[in-house]
């Protein structure tokens, strides 16, 4: 509702302003650009310093929307707290990604965002983030948050660079006393992959047991750091059948394989009596009660 009023009201203004009896001199064309003046005093000439009815300035031009930044308890460098929007705004504009402040700091958090309100329950800002004319001077404040760090435990992930990309596992930065399911631009990571093994959630230990699983709904309040768990997968049974051949002295006809891997990955297979012939591999892929009946093929 708020921001359809925003909306309608900057209407309202830019139809005024059409309608208002502005002087041709309070436009000035250059090359292909028109800039708009904001009317300071009204003069008894258009000569520029001539008497003025109210002020001895004359038109000057508007130079944006304003936008103030306050770190909220944090430290910005030395000239990081205003910016404006691009010259001639005189309804709505942006501040452009390129022209935002640098992230303040504040010793033991970590910046997280800009929003519109102080406790955070406002809207996130950008540079991309559209700024009402009706709403100058805005100003956005700094949010602190910790660092959610996520462990492989036996096994490598995928870092990447996208936080809001589920496949990536780099940190996420969470505001804090909130959960990344409440933080906008954050994504909770899909579940790691381990051959031989079912994820059962993220922990906050090494341990095999015990400790705090951390869902997308945990709160976090302090720099935290979990590490995928793991549950080994199930032994199951692979029969080697010779069919007319025999199974070398010494070696069994069955091994055992973990759910998940294949048989070369887990153990290696009997071998033949013949040294000309081996087994042809029919199943990459052990399943629960799996027979397996074997080819064979010769060499030269």
């Amino acid at each position: 509702m708020k921001e359809v009023l925003k909306k309608h009201i900057c209407i309202a203004l830019s139809v005024i302003m059409i309608l208002m009896p502005i002087r041709a001199n309070a436009l000035e064309h250059s090359g292909d650009s028109l800039f708009f003046y904001a009317l300071e005093a009204w003069n008894l000439s258009t000569t520029p310093g001539a008497i003025s009815l109210t002020t001895p300035a004359s038109i000057s031009p508007r130079m944006g929307i304003i936008v103030n930044f306050d770190a909220n308890g944090g430290q910005l460098l030395g000239g990081h707290d205003q910016r404006t929007t691009a010259t001639g705004d005189i309804v709505s504009g942006t501040v452009g990604m390129g022209n935002m402040p640098i992230s303040p700091t504040n010793p033991g958090f970590m910046f997280a965002q800009w929003n519109t309100m102080q406790n955070g329950n406002g809207e996130i800002f950008t540079g991309d983030t559209v700024v009402y004319a009706v709403d100058s001077p805005l100003t956005v404040y700094a949010q602190w948050g910790a660092e959610l760090s996520f462990g492989g435990n036996g096994v490598t992930l995928f870092t990447g660079t996208d936080p809001n990309n589920a496949t990536h596992f780099m940190p996420r930065i969470v505001p804090v006393n909130r959960s990344v399911a409440e933080t906008a631009g954050v994504a909770w990571p899909n579940n790691p992959v381990r051959p031989g093994y079912t994820f059962v959630g993220w922990y906050d230990t090494l341990a095999l047991n015990g400790g705090t699983r951390f869902t997308e709904d945990s709160v976090i309040s302090i720099n935290t750091v979990v590490h995928a768990r793991w549950q080994l997968n199930p032994a199951v049974t692979v029969t080697f059948d010779p069919s007319s051949g025999t199974i070398s002295p010494g070696h069994t006809g069955t091994r055992l394989v973990r759910q998940g891997l294949s048989i070369r990955t887990s153990w290696n297979s009997p071998h033949y009596l013949n040294r000309n012939v081996q087994w042809e591999w029919s199943a990459p892929q052990a399943q629960p009660r799996l027979l397996m009946h074997v080819g064979f093929r010769g060499f030269p």
